[in-house]
């Protein structure tokens, strides 16, 4: 008996030096809840779409949140809890700095901007100078189109660079002023900023706007030698190859300006591999750059006729278009220049590198640019 009392104290004794070296973690149990109030909720998920799930079937006021799985990797899950638990254990927790809301789709929102832009690829960039010109012209166009009165004072910045990675978030608090959902920030967002050919921007979107289904630019690249326009659309994901809209990838207008004419590539994964590329359509007479000139020439000459009987009436007053004509288009968009803000589109050092390659080694009689890099222009 004693033999056996012995070795049965042996093994606990063995078992407890074990967990002593090697203790087991301690079960989480969210510290919020009061015996008066709901149980807490804290629940983590490996897919988005199941975590929004969740969140339906919750009577309670949660929200999702995407944390980096390690510092880095680009992996995330996906936790499901209220606001005032989140906040108390973000206060407290490192592991929960890396992460963010996100916003479903349809739900009331605010205006928000990510800006980001690779160091190494620009080191001329002065990315707080940069991001104090857009909230400034940000805040004089709400107030322009909108009515609605804010400054830097009512932006939330929020800061999350690294050395290799310039990255700003931007929300704008607003006050009295949110927007219905986030199709509504991206139209907002693209009545401040067009590409150089607005009126291309309209025919797009009436591509993405039919069949009871309003689609949007979630952004554009021009590829000046090519004179070709890419075009990222969201909310809209009909495509030519399957014969009708992707459950989840979007598609990509092209048009290539030189041609007149436009198509239809997607980011789904066999739409891509099969190298998929729409039919050619004819642009519109209107959007056809030999029209757009033509108009711009009118636009010139009967400014220039202006100026001249301006400047007969006042001989010694300088004239407007003429302080102006330093910031003219030819300008702006000339060879050199534009070969910067073709880098600029490029989010990362290798990107930058090939599409610097591209345009040294470009050949006039090419006209197509290679799929991989519009995918890598437009890929987040």
């Amino acid at each position: 008996m004693n033999r056996k009392w012995e070795a049965k104290l042996k093994q606990i004794e063995e078992r407890a030096s074990h967990y002593e070296r090697k203790p087991l973690s301690s079960v989480y149990r969210p510290r919020l809840s009061k015996p008066e109030e709901p149980p807490s909720i804290w629940r983590l998920f490996h897919r988005q779409a199941q975590a929004f799930n969740f969140v339906k079937s919750c009577k309670e006021d949660v929200h999702v949140f995407a944390l980096e799985c390690k510092v880095g990797d680009g992996q995330r899950i996906y936790l499901v809890t209220t606001y005032a638990e989140f906040w108390f254990y973000y206060k407290s927790r490192k592991n929960l700095l890396h992460c963010y809301e996100v916003i479903p789709e349809n739900a009331v929102c605010k205006l928000y901007f990510d800006l980001e832009f690779n160091k190494p690829a620009n080191p001329g960039a002065d990315g707080k100078k940069m991001v104090a010109l857009l909230i400034e012209y940000v805040c004089k166009a709400l107030q322009e189109l909108y009515g609605v009165n804010c400054s830097a004072e009512d932006v939330l910045n929020l800061d999350s660079s690294t050395d290799e990675k310039f990255s700003r978030h931007l929300i704008f608090q607003l006050h009295d002023v949110a927007f219905k959902d986030n199709i509504h920030v991206v139209e907002t967002i693209e009545g401040f900023q067009c590409s150089p050919y607005p009126e291309v921007d309209h025919f797009v979107l009436s591509l993405v706007n039919k069949d009871g289904i309003k689609g949007g630019i979630r952004r554009w690249n021009y590829f000046f030698p090519e004179e070709l326009l890419v075009y990222d659309i969201c909310k809209y994901r009909w495509c030519e190859n399957i014969g009708r809209a992707h459950k989840s990838n979007n598609i990509m207008i092209l048009v290539d300006l030189k041609n007149e004419v436009w198509y239809q590539k997607c980011h789904d994964p066999v739409c891509k591999a099969e190298n998929f590329k729409s039919d050619c359509f004819p642009l519109p007479a209107e959007v056809c750059l030999l029209f757009l000139f033509k108009e711009e020439e009118e636009f010139t000459t009967d400014e220039a006729d202006e100026t001249r009987s301006n400047e007969t009436q006042n001989p010694h007053k300088p004239s407007p278009s003429r302080l102006s004509t330093g910031a003219s288009a030819d300008a702006v968009w000339d060879n050199g220049i534009d070969d910067a803000y073709f880098l600029e589109a490029t989010e990362d050092a290798e990107l930058a590198e090939a599409a610097e390659n591209s345009l040294l080694s470009y050949n006039s009689e090419v006209d197509e640019i290679p799929d991989e890099l519009i995918i890598e222009v437009l890929q987040e």
